[in-house]
């Protein structure tokens, strides 16, 4: 008696290899839509690395030798891009939408990869990601304002230009001249527990 069976691999596939998300405001987010798709006969699970996870090597050594020849914990680098939802499990022939995000927090490009890995498979898919983070600036006069000389009690008055050279609208302020901020400020300096260090 003899018999065949057919091995089916689990995969996905994705609807994009590639995604640019523009010029973004620091601070703001964008996203962007991908659609994952299981083309087998089986049942998929598929799981999401986020850019720049690095696996964590396990040590043998006592933890008074790890605290003694460990080096300081580095600062976390902010997550930039990131996927929701971050894992699935997929029938045949279904597909859904994830959603890639885009935060930046500096005025720079970034270029990153994420990568889609399929449970029980050598295969994974890599998305690449690209955009780029502006900061809010303001052009103000260069130099400094003379006023001039004012007799006591009177006012004196200069007019400052500041331009905005951004393609979106800048709310700026400055807390010196904002009275209902000073007011607030007197009346907390007079309260029980409130010092100089605004604890």
């Amino acid at each position: 008696m003899s018999g065949t069976a057919k091995l089916t691999v689990p995969d996905i596939q994705l609807s994009a290899q590639e995604l640019s998300f523009g010029e973004v405001i620091c601070g703001q987010c964008c996203f962007k839509v991908v659609q994952i798709s299981n083309p087998t006969t089986i049942r998929v699970k598929w799981s999401y690395s986020p850019p720049g996870k690095k696996r964590t090597e396990k040590t043998t050594k006592s933890w008074w030798q790890r605290k003694e020849s460990s080096p300081p914990a580095p600062v976390p680098t902010p997550v930039v891009f990131n996927m929701a939802p971050t894992s699935g499990v997929m029938e045949p022939g279904d597909c859904y939408n994830a959603v890639i995000y885009f935060t930046p927090t500096q005025g720079k490009q970034y270029k990153e990869e994420v990568r889609l890995s399929v449970e029980n498979s050598y295969m994974f898919h890599a998305i690449r990601l690209q955009g780029s983070g502006i900061e809010p600036r303001l052009d103000f006069p260069s130099g400094e304002i003379t006023l001039g000389p004012v007799l006591p009690d009177n006012v004196v008055e200069a007019d400052i230009v500041v331009s905005n050279p951004m393609p979106f609208p800048i709310e700026f302020y400055s807390l010196e001249f904002d009275q209902q901020y000073l007011q607030e400020e007197k009346i907390l300096r007079w309260a029980k527990g409130y010092d100089n260090n605004e604890v």
